[in-house]
C-alpha cells in the first residue's frame, strides 16, 4: 500500500479521536452526576440540621447556607471546557481545519521559494466582435487543434456561470 492510504494508520487515528471523544462524554456524564449528588446535599443539609437541633443561623454553620455548590460546578467546569476543547481540537473537526491551514501554508511558502511542482492552468480569453469575453482552450501545439470538444463553439462568461 501506498504511504498516503495506510489503512492501519487511518483505523489507529480513528480509534484515537473514537476514545478521546468516549473519554470526554464519560467525563460529562461524571460532571453531571457528581454536581447533582453535591446539590442534593447542599439542599439537604438544612432538614438533618434542623433534626439534630442545630440553629443554621449560628456561625460556622450560617457558612452552609452559601451555595457552595457553585465553587465545585466552576472549578470543575473550567476543567471540562479545557477537555472538550482538547478533543475538539485534537480529535474533531479542529485537526481536518488545522491540517488544510497547513497544507495551504506549505504550498504558499513552497510558491514563494520557486519549488511549486505545477503551475497554475492559465485560461485565455478575447474579446468577441460585440464585447463578450470568449475564453479559447489551449491549442494542441502539433496538430494546431484544440484539446477540448467544445473548441468550436466558445464558452462566454455568461454560458459558463
Amino acid at each position: 500500500m501506498s504511504d498516503n492510504f495506510d489503512i492501519e494508520a487511518i483505523r489507529r487515528r480513528a480509534e484515537k479521536k473514537l476514545q478521546a471523544r468516549r473519554e470526554f462524554n464519560m467525563h460529562l456524564v461524571i460532571y453531571i452526576l457528581v454536581n447533582l449528588g453535591i446539590w442534593a446535599v447542599w439542599a439537604i443539609i438544612p432538614f438533618i440540621l434542623d433534626q439534630i437541633g442545630i440553629v443554621m443561623n449560628d456561625f460556622p454553620f450560617s457558612l452552609l447556607a452559601l451555595p457552595w455548590p457553585l465553587a465545585v460546578m466552576f472549578g470543575w467546569g473550567i476543567g471540562l471546557i479545557a477537555h472538550w476543547m482538547k478533543v475538539y481540537y485534537e480529535a474533531g473537526r479542529g485537526v481536518e481545519a488545522r491540517e488544510r491551514f497547513i497544507q495551504r501554508e506549505i504550498e504558499r511558502e513552497r510558491a514563494r521559494l520557486g519549488h511549486l511542482d505545477f503551475e497554475k492552468p492559465k485560461r485565455r480569453a478575447r474579446l468577441s466582435d460585440d464585447g463578450e469575453v470568449v475564453y479559447e482552450d489551449d491549442k494542441d501545439e502539433d496538430s494546431g487543434e484544440t484539446n477540448d470538444t467544445e473548441a468550436d463553439t466558445p464558452r462566454t462568461r455568461k454560458q459558463s456561470r
